[in-house]
């Protein structure tokens, strides 16, 4: 079931379970890193207050890593006609784990809406994984260098959800 969601997608308004989630708000950054200027970002990142619930999120794959793998760099690319979450989701989930569904713990979910730079100047992206060592959710990077395989997809919105005029609000 690769490239298709495994959550229902795009539920907003005043019901249970939903949280505002502030993906303008720069999250932390990682020491030594810094956060790609805009016009280095990816274009369709979500962006603005937005109401998020579990089932807001679907994984992404591209045909390449269902077949093997794809480099970093080149999924970064292809990503750029997705609306990809960033960071602010994933700090989300950090901070209320009881929100991510059991199966996503055999996955390394990547926020692609945040690009950072280390300090040696490589290009990175965080995910969030289950530590079954730990026993707890915790998050890691990707080097664009690297290889994405079949379980690393990306946390995606379905085109268009986040534009205001098609989302329902507290006030509406």
């Amino acid at each position: 079931m690769k490239g298709k969601a495994r959550i229902k997608a795009c539920e907003f308004g005043c019901g249970t379970g939903q949280h505002v989630v502030d993906f303008d708000k720069s999250p932390e950054v990682p020491e030594g890193w810094t956060i790609l200027p805009d016009s280095e970002q990816l274009p369709n990142r979500v962006r603005g207050m937005v109401t998020v619930t579990t089932n807001t999120v679907r994984f992404h794959w591209d045909d390449c890593q269902n077949d093997g793998c794809i480099k970093g760099k080149d999924l970064r690319k292809k990503l750029e006609r997705q609306w990809v979450y960033g960071d602010q989701l994933l700090n989300f989930y950090l901070a209320n784990s009881q929100f991510i569904p059991e199966e996503w713990k055999n996955q390394r979910i990547y926020f692609w809406g945040v690009i950072y730079r280390s300090g040696c100047g490589g290009f990175y992206v965080r995910h969030l994984w289950w530590d079954a060592r730990g026993q707890k959710w915790s998050w890691n990077y990707g080097w664009f260098e690297d290889y994405w395989r079949n379980n690393q997809p990306a946390a995606v919105s379905p085109l268009g959800c986040f534009i205001p005029e098609h989302c329902v609000s507290c006030t509406d």
